[in-house]
C-alpha cells in the first residue's frame, strides 16, 4: 500500500523522513514485564499500603555483562526477601521499546508503620549479610552506578470494600 501511494522513491522516502521528524527513539510504552526477584504477595481482604519508587537506569560504559542483574539478586534475596514487613515486591521494566530506562518498584505494606520500620529493619539485614563496611560500600558503588541519581515516590492503599 505504501509504495502504491508513493511510487516514486524519493518523494516515499521525502515523506517518511519528515514524518520520522516528528518522533524521538525514546518513548514510553506502559506495556510491562515483572522483573526477576518477585516476592509474591497472596491476594487477601486487609488494606495495605503499596510504596511505588520509579528510577531510571544508567548504563555506565565500565557496565560487565549480566553485573547489574547479579547485583540486584544479590540485595533482593538478602534484605527484601528477608524482610518480613515487606509483604510484596514487584520490581518492573518495559517490556518492549526503544527506552528500557525506567525501574519500577511496588512494595506493599501492611500499615504506614510498618512501612516507616522498613529501613532499620532493610539496615539491620544489610550489615548482617555484608558486616564488613569496606564490602558493604564497594557493593552500593557498584549497584549505584546503574541508576541516575533521583528517584520518584508514589504511596497507595487499597479499598477492601471496593474488591469485587
Amino acid at each position: 500500500l505504501i509504495k502504491a501511494a508513493w511510487p516514486d522513491s524519493i518523494q516515499r522516502k521525502a515523506f517518511f523522513d519528515k514524518q520520522n521528524s516528528f518522533y524521538t527513539t525514546l518513548h514510553s510504552d506502559e506495556i510491562r514485564t515483572i522483573a526477576p526477584n518477585t516476592k509474591i504477595f497472596p491476594a487477601d481482604t486487609a488494606m495495605h499500603i503499596y510504596y511505588i519508587r520509579t528510577s531510571h537506569r544508567a548504563f555506565p560504559a565500565d557496565a560487565k555483562p549480566g553485573e547489574f542483574q547479579q547485583l540486584m539478586t544479590e540485595y533482593a534475596q538478602n534484605v527484601i526477601q528477608k524482610n518480613s514487613l515487606v509483604k510484596g515486591y514487584y520490581p518492573s521494566r518495559h517490556f518492549w521499546g526503544a527506552d528500557s530506562r525506567e525501574f519500577v518498584e511496588a512494595f506493599v505494606y501492611s500499615s504506614l508503620a510498618d512501612m516507616e520500620k522498613t529501613a532499620a529493619a532493610n539496615e539491620a539485614l544489610v550489615k548482617a549479610h555484608w558486616p564488613d563496611e569496606a564490602k558493604r560500600k564497594e557493593f552500593f558503588s557498584k549497584l549505584n552506578k546503574y541508576f541516575e541519581n533521583w528517584h520518584g515516590d508514589a504511596l497507595y492503599r487499597n479499598v477492601p470494600v471496593l474488591r469485587k
